[in-house]
């Protein structure tokens, strides 16, 4: 992507440097170059959020992948179910700071 915005920049900059600053041409070059760059500030934008999602899809997997794991504790305890010990943190995590209020009419 960097490459294809460093030749639109490019053409549009020679029509703008090689037309008079009056001309059709100098004109259209000044707009395309607008319009690119602000279609390539949306993309980047869509990009980023694209991105930011898969990498939580990816974290939150892998998680789930190692919570259904086992692992051996030594001292005598043997292996210890990872799941268990996730789901019991998770929803200790979560309730830790809900409340039940009653509302009164």
């Amino acid at each position: 992507m960097d490459q294809f915005h460093s030749d639109i920049s490019l053409t549009c900059d020679n029509a703008m440097l090689y037309n008079e600053e009056g001309s059709v041409v100098h004109e259209m070059a000044e707009e395309m170059k607008a319009l690119f760059l602000c279609e390539k500030t949306k993309h980047e934008t869509v990009r980023k959020r694209f991105f930011g999602a898969v990498w939580l899809i990816l974290l939150f997997r892998r998680a789930r992948i190692r919570a259904n794991h086992r692992l051996y504790s030594p001292g005598g305890r043997g292996y210890l179910k990872c799941k268990d010990r996730f789901e019991t943190g998770m929803a200790g995590a979560i309730l830790k700071g809900f409340s039940v209020r009653s509302r009164s009419r």
